[in-house]
């Protein structure tokens, strides 16, 4: 059986190209910002969970229900509160964070400005317009609200 030359090159390229094509890495479930923010307060003053603040810039369901139900101990919450409880403290240790009320403060900022951006998209009025920018600039001085002192 006689082969050409051509097509033997041509089938070594193409397993060459088929070897390069990288596996598809599996993507770890990393939390997402309000779940570390949740996580690292539970961890740190689970008082500060009943703020309104915190609980306006909550926008994931089951974080809300949490953040609304949870009563400081964590065996009064419904099942499927308790195991989202126990999967919040295996997240981030305290210990890998630098500063974990910087950490907690920085994070709150952040979806603050999320929720302040998507208020800014859906309002109509001029003078809301105008407070929201005002809002907007505060974030970037340093004399912005923390949660947590």
């Amino acid at each position: 059986m006689e082969v050409s030359e051509v097509a033997v090159i041509e089938e070594v390229e193409k397993e060459a190209v088929e070897e390069k094509t990288p596996e598809p890495t599996i993507k770890q479930n990393s939390p997402s910002r309000e779940e570390t923010l949740v996580s690292l307060i539970l961890k740190l003053k689970p008082e500060v969970l009943k703020d309104i603040r915190i609980r306006q810039i909550i926008k994931t369901p089951i974080l809300k229900r949490l953040a609304e139900e949870f009563d400081g101990n964590p065996k009064n919450l419904p099942k499927e509160l308790f195991d989202k409880f126990g999967e919040l403290l295996l997240y981030p240790q305290i210990s890998e964070l630098g500063n974990p009320k910087k950490e907690i403060n920085d994070i709150y900022k952040l979806l603050s400005l999320e929720d302040l951006k998507q208020r800014q998209i859906a309002e109509k009025d001029e003078k809301e317009l105008q407070t929201l920018q005002q809002k907007f600039k505060d974030f970037n001085s340093d004399d912005f609200e923390r949660i947590i002192v």
